[in-house]
């Protein structure tokens, strides 16, 4: 499932692997897509951008929070994009 991609990732970049986390991050999402969830793939792209650094990961984030509704995690994201002047 995408949400272990998304642990995986977390893992790696905890330990200084940025590189292996955004691969299990991109798996994740790929994986979302295939299985059209949607929520879970803009989810992967934020927990990249927040761990990773990456501001196209938060703003790839942003577009499909805000194609879904999800404001809350549109906040969040809009938010950590501001906050840290990536």
């Amino acid at each position: 499932m995408p949400r272990n991609w998304c642990y995986q990732g977390w893992y790696a970049s905890l330990h200084g692997n940025k590189n292996k986390a955004s691969a299990c991050w991109k798996k994740g999402r790929e994986l979302a897509l295939k299985l059209n969830m949607k929520y879970e793939q803009a989810s992967l792209y934020y927990e990249e951008g927040r761990l990773n650094a990456r501001r196209d990961s938060l703003q790839q984030a942003i577009e499909r929070f805000d194609a879904l509704d999800a404001k809350y995690d549109l906040e969040m994201a809009m938010g950590l994009l501001k906050s840290t002047q990536l």
